[in-house]
């Protein structure tokens, strides 16, 4: 068979949603305190979220190298070919619940966020409201982006799954696998942007919550640990 490069999903890992500590807020604006409250509330609980990321990435990457193992095999060795794709499809079913784990999380993180939402909307202080507005808006993006991310890597996965059970057929209908091929790699490309899009509302969403802080006087600081 003619061989096709299926296109490596680029390991970059989540931006982590800031978590800020609370060190003072003898001045603070009571609503700003009980906003603060409900988003590092949400924050927290996606902790885990950039470490499930590295262990999707690793996992991704196995299967990567068992495609490459099955090129570089011969037409007869069926058996083996078998036995490779078998290991991928595990792999890509581990892959599948991380994501379903990581959409759990996100969708808990979001549920927090939408209780400080009345609160946001109640903000009508001049140097309040558009910082108010502001944390919303990329809250909002960034929980739409992650469900346009989740969808497109729930398609991988079931693309890579269609592409072992051609590779297991004896005869290779080769206009088939070329095309699951092209749709793998347009797929990958797809969820690399949407991540790229995804970190970028995740830093927006960070100085929006840092800047409605300090605006209701609250003294935070970063939390690395």
């Amino acid at each position: 068979m003619f061989v096709l490069i299926k296109r490596y999903i680029a390991p970059v890992s989540f931006i982590a949603l800031g978590i800020f500590v609370l060190s003072g807020c003898g001045f603070a604006d009571k609503d700003v305190k009980k906003i603060y409250g409900y988003l590092e509330k949400s924050a927290n609980i996606e902790q885990n979220l950039n470490d499930m990321q590295k262990v999707l990435i690793n996992n991704q990457k196995k299967e990567n190298n068992i495609y490459n193992k099955i090129l570089n095999l011969k037409l007869g060795d069926g058996n083996q070919i078998e036995s490779l794709s078998n290991q991928a499809d595990k792999l890509n079913d581990k892959c599948e619940e991380i994501l379903k784990e990581e959409k759990k999380m996100i969708d808990r993180s979001y549920e927090y966020y939408k209780k400080a939402e009345p609160l946001l909307n109640h903000l009508d202080k001049d140097d309040l409201k558009a910082k108010a507005d502001n944390v919303s808006k990329t809250a909002s993006r960034r929980y739409e982006m992650f469900g346009r991310l989740y969808r497109a890597y729930i398609d991988n996965i079931n693309l890579n799954k269609n592409l072992y059970t051609l590779l297991h057929e004896k005869n290779l209908d080769q206009s088939a696998y070329k095309n699951q091929i092209d749709e793998i790699n347009k797929k990958s490309e797809e969820i690399s942007k949407l991540r790229d899009t995804f970190n970028h509302y995740t830093t927006a969403y960070n100085e929006a919550k840092i800047q409605l802080y300090n605006a209701g006087h609250l003294n935070v600081k970063y939390d690395d640990q």
